[in-house]
Order: structure tokens, then C-alpha cells, then sequence
């Protein structure tokens, strides 16, 4: 269970904690995960997420097909709770680059998070802090992927 579970004073049942932790969640757009799936088949694609596994339980229950089809964007998917590190840790970075071969300089890191803008550009990514409120993604270096 989550270390954060531990940390509320209040006893509540785990069913009541995981249905209030997946309020967090917002819905995948399936214009953005169709993009991503162009995107991918374009270009290599990596996920690096913080996201744990009672979010992860909950995506592919409640969005079904939609959380497939956006996992399968990607060449390699890397959960935080899966790799026993999380992000802005530089170890959780340097795992990635480890097991992807991959030249930092030579990678696009985007995130929505400061913190992990800041540590990726401190390994060398080329880097895009996404704000979530006024960025598309599907907007990203003005590609048009879908012709």
C-alpha cells in the first residue's frame, strides 16, 4: 500500500482511501492519446511517471481500451513504484538513460513538474516544462502528425 496511506491519522478503510486517491485523476482525452499514438509511431516514445499502482489499477479499469491504446505509445513505459525510485530523483533518470542507451542531449524531456524539468536538464535532456492548464501537447514543436 502507499506510504502516503500511512501517513493519515484518520482510520479509513483502504476502499475509501484508493476511491478518494483516484479523485486525483483526471480523463485521458482521446484526442491527446490519439496524438501520442501518432506521435509514437513516428518517433521513439518513453514514459517516465510518478504514477503508483492504485493509480494505475484505476486508469485501466475506468478508461479500458483509451489506457491500452495510450500505454502502446510508447516504446517503454516506466512506473516510479515499478523502478523502487521516483522523479526528481536523478536515480530514477539515470535508470532510464541506462537501460535506453540514450544520449540525454539528444532526448526531449517533458514534464509538468519544475522540479523533474529541473533534474532532467541538469542530466543534459533537451526539455519542455508542459503546463497542464495552458498547453496542448498536441501542439508540440508544431508537428503535424497527422497527414
Amino acid at each position: 500500500k502507499s506510504t502516503f496511506r500511512n501517513e493519515i491519522p484518520q482510520k479509513i478503510s483502504d476502499i475509501v482511501f484508493e476511491q478518494a486517491w483516484c479523485e486525483l485523476l483526471r480523463d485521458l482525452p482521446q484526442h491527446r492519446v490519439d496524438f501520442l499514438h501518432n506521435l509514437g509511431k513516428k518517433y521513439p516514445l518513453y514514459l517516465l511517471s510518478n504514477t503508483n499502482s492504485i493509480h494505475i489499477d484505476f486508469l485501466r479499469k475506468r478508461e479500458n481500451s483509451k489506457f491500452d491504446k495510450f500505454e502502446d505509445s510508447f516504446a517503454k513505459v516506466y512506473y516510479s513504484y515499478q523502478m523502487q525510485s521516483r522523479k526528481p530523483d536523478a536515480i530514477i533518470f539515470e535508470k532510464v538513460i541506462d537501460d535506453l542507451k540514450i544520449n540525454p542531449q539528444e532526448t526531449l524531456f517533458v514534464d509538468d513538474m519544475s522540479d523533474n524539468i529541473e533534474t532532467a536538464k541538469q542530466l543534459g535532456f533537451q526539455t519542455w516544462l508542459f503546463d497542464v492548464e495552458k498547453d496542448e501537447i498536441t501542439n508540440i514543436l508544431g508537428l503535424d502528425l497527422f497527414s
